[in-house]
């Protein structure tokens, strides 16, 4: 349970703070800390694994601390929900099935940078998304995930790619920081 009495979970704000290069502009410090309130937790909307400059974070995050807010960024990888717009060398995004439209990527938690460099920037703590079809959510679903490997059959198996994610986050920068976003598994 928490002990925030409000929460403000995030959500899609990428017309309201208009990015360059995953780069956060002026007017991400006002829509963020218009919706703070003293003691409550607010957190940021999905920050790509390795996509954003971090330290051009700090003046929204210091925003939001001035009003007395907890703020946690949010974690994400859209997986095979992403366009090859956004993928190095226009490739295939990172996915969980080998079905010819969408050929099977290893994923190894470990190739990304450590979450430790969002919270040296200043934000309290990592929400990780598992949830809404992106990439943790990917290998959850028995529907998606078609992998031959330790990713896939089992319910077990298929949470074992979350999990792995969660431990590395938690060894990272303490459980204390950490919260998860996770719909059940269908």
């Amino acid at each position: 349970m928490s002990k925030h009495h409000l929460i403000l979970h995030s959500f899609c704000v990428s017309i309201a703070t208009v990015s360059y290069d995953n780069v956060p502009q002026s007017n991400a410090i006002l829509y963020f800390s218009q919706r703070t309130t003293k003691g409550g937790l607010l957190i940021a909307e999905g920050c790509g694994i390795s996509d954003t400059p971090i330290e051009a974070r700090k003046p929204v995050v210091g925003a939001v601390h001035a009003k007395g807010v907890i703020f946690f960024c949010q974690l994400w990888h859209t997986g095979t929900v992403s366009s090859i717009d956004f993928q190095p060398n226009g490739q295939a995004p990172i996915s969980c099935t080998d079905k010819p439209s969408k050929p099977l990527i290893c994923f190894d938690v470990q190739q990304f940078p450590p979450p430790q460099r969002l919270t040296t920037c200043y934000f309290d703590g990592i929400e990780i998304h598992g949830a809404h079809g992106y990439i943790i959510d990917q290998f959850m679903k028995d529907q998606v995930n078609d992998q031959t490997n330790q990713y896939e059959g089992s319910l077990e198996n298929r949470c074992r790619f979350a999990l792995e994610i969660v431990v590395a986050v938690l060894n990272e920068i303490g459980a204390d920081r950490v919260r998860n976003k996770a719909f059940p598994i269908c």
